[in-house]
């Protein structure tokens, strides 16, 4: 979102992104059926129901974001198994307020957003971003990274998975290291 925003916000002089998911409409639609069919079938009528429930009672449709049971698990796509052992209470990303709930209702922007959509708004934005090695997300940040034409920076921290970067040192200090120097040179 942080990208997208950037492309579109002229305020913006440079942007950081740390292990971005940064995935297209594609990959969307291959991570959650594999057809359009089966994403109108299976997908498509929770954020419809979601939409229409908001808008008749003011009620926020929502589903479990992070798996905890074992059929859960075993049903889940990457990115929610790597939040187990990230945001769930007693993990490094816990926090009292942290609910785990998604609403369903913005379901459709998701499946259609691509991002690479919008890399040409990139030209004359500096972009540095921090990927790990090991991280779900490295194949569409790297996608993005190679698609875009400005002034760009990256850092590749070894055997980094997607959510170590959020908050093991080892990872965050040269992330930190590599944003400070970045916005040194490019924001003044």
């Amino acid at each position: 979102y942080s990208a997208y925003s950037t492309a579109f916000d002229s305020r913006v002089k440079a942007v950081a992104v740390i292990t971005p998911y940064l995935t297209s409409s594609a990959d969307m639609l291959k991570a959650v059926g594999g057809s359009t069919k089966a994403i109108r079938q299976y997908v498509l009528p929770g954020p419809g129901t979601a939409i229409q429930k908001y808008f008749e009672t003011g009620e926020n449709l929502t589903i479990k974001q992070v798996p905890t049971t074992e059929e859960e698990i075993q049903k889940a796509r990457p990115i929610p198994i790597g939040m187990r052992d990230y945001y769930l209470p007693g993990k490094p990303g816990s926090h009292p307020h942290w609910k785990n709930k998604l609403g369903l209702a913005g379901g459709h922007a998701v499946l259609s957003f691509d991002i690479m959509h919008w890399t040409n708004w990139f030209d004359a934005v500096p972009v540095f971003m921090a990927i790990g090695t090991e991280a779900i997300s490295k194949e569409g940040a790297i996608k993005f990274y190679d698609a875009i034409n400005g002034p760009k920076e990256k850092l590749v921290l070894e055997g980094a998975g997607h959510f170590e970067i959020y908050w093991m040192p080892e990872y965050v200090d040269p992330a930190v290291d590599g944003i400070d120097k970045f916005f040194r040179s490019y924001v003044k």
